[in-house]
Parts: structure tokens; C-alpha cells; sequence
């Protein structure tokens, strides 16, 4: 016995897998845009404002001010200021361009890297505090640490 299929059934088997398959891949859509719009927003809350940052090596920390596209960080220790331009590549992705400091100090930028734009990443961030990832241009290494937001 033969079994005959006509198009009208290709049609129905057809349609029940798009039925069966649509609202996994609508759920999978909404997922993945609400999680990229909250850390887009997340994000957001770095672009300006006041933040700090520890120093692993001293027990020191650095306060650091953020204004449209300027950032100044101030060593707690030595009173050393540090002036980078800031530029925004995408929402969590930025490059800070070295402008000047105070004053040669131990910590101060190494003449090498005064050069070379410091690229940023946010990895992870929320409204207290974002992970972030640093490389600079053609060194091959990434610092990874937290930058934490000061209430004003």
C-alpha cells in the first residue's frame, strides 16, 4: 500500500512547525533586546559623574570625574591628577587619550603609553558599580577591575 502525500498536507505540516517553532523564537528575540537594552542603559550610567577606583598595588584609590568628554583622576595618596579625553566608541566601549598630569611622581603615565589611546570595555555593569576590561594599543595584555559610583 502507498501512502500518497498531497501538497495541501505538505502545506498543514509545513504550518504546524512554524506554529509550533514561533513563539520560542519571539521569546528568544524579546530576550535578547531587553538584555542588550538594559546593559546599553547600565552603561550609560558611566558616561558622567563620579567614581572610584582602587589601587591593588598601594591601598590607594583613585576619585575619578568624569565631564562630557574629558576625565580627570585624582590619586588619594600623592594628590596626582591625570586629564585623558574621553571618546565613546559604542555605549559600553570607550578610548581615553592621555592630555596631561600634575606632576612625575612614581605613578605617573609612563612616556610609552602617554601615546597610545587606553581602550575600555564594560563588561558588566549595573547602577553601583561596572566591570571593565583595559588594553592598550599594541601591548598584549588586559587589566581587568571595578569602577564603582559615588553618590553626589
Amino acid at each position: 500500500m502507498k501512502l500518497f502525500q498531497t501538497s495541501n498536507s505538505k502545506k498543514l505540516c509545513f504550518s504546524k512547525k512554524i506554529t509550533l517553532r514561533l513563539p520560542f523564537y519571539i521569546l528568544l528575540v524579546l530576550f535578547t533586546a531587553c538584555t542588550s537594552t538594559n546593559k546599553q542603559s547600565d552603561c550609560d550610567n558611566f558616561k558622567n559623574g563620579k567614581f572610584k577606583l582602587a589601587s591593588h598595588t598601594d591601598n590607594s584609590y583613585s576619585i575619578i570625574e568624569r565631564h562630557d568628554s574629558i576625565q580627570t583622576e585624582t590619586n588619594s595618596k600623592t594628590d596626582q591628577m591625570v586629564t585623558a579625553k574621553i571618546r565613546w566608541i559604542n555605549p559600553c566601549e570607550y578610548e581615553l587619550e592621555y592630555q596631561e598630569q600634575t606632576r612625575n611622581t612614581p605613578d605617573t603615565i609612563t612616556s610609552f603609553l602617554q601615546n597610545k589611546p587606553l581602550k575600555v570595555k564594560i563588561t558588566k555593569a549595573t547602577k553601583e558599580y561596572c566591570v571593565f576590561e583595559t588594553y592598550f594599543g599594541s601591548v598584549n595584555r588586559k587589566y581587568v577591575d571595578t569602577l564603582w559610583r559615588l553618590k553626589n
